[in-house]
């Protein structure tokens, strides 16, 4: 099965699992060196659904929080799309993309319009 990531951080896209795999190891071994507890919560969650293709949206928010101290570091949220296909009875993700709004004034990504 083919999956295809688009997502926000230093890469334009992943191309298949393992590509995939390799960055989110490396983006929790980077937490876990820092000495980072990761909070992860799902909002705004709505799912259209058919025979065989599904779309799930919502807004995903990552919390880093001092493994020592229990103390709110950072947080950001980000718009995420799942497109799913069903295949032997069971859902796969097959492409998935994370975006945030741009600033046109400086074209940076506006990473703190959501709180949770």
């Amino acid at each position: 099965m083919y999956c295809s990531i688009n997502d926000c951080w230093g890469k334009w896209e992943c191309n298949g699992l393992w590509e995939w795999r390799k960055s989110v190891e490396s983006w929790f071994q980077e937490l876990s060196e820092e000495g980072v507890d990761l909070k992860v919560t799902f909002s705004d969650m709505s799912i259209e659904k058919g025979e065989s293709v599904a779309f799930a949206k919502c807004a995903i928010t990552f919390s880093a929080y001092a493994q020592s101290s229990s103390e709110k570091l950072r947080q950001i949220t980000n718009r995420f799309t799942f497109g799913l296909c069903k295949m032997n009875e069971s859902w796969q993700i097959v492409h998935e993309h994370s975006s945030l709004p741009i600033d046109p004034a400086t074209g940076k990504g506006m990473f703190h319009l959501k709180n949770v």
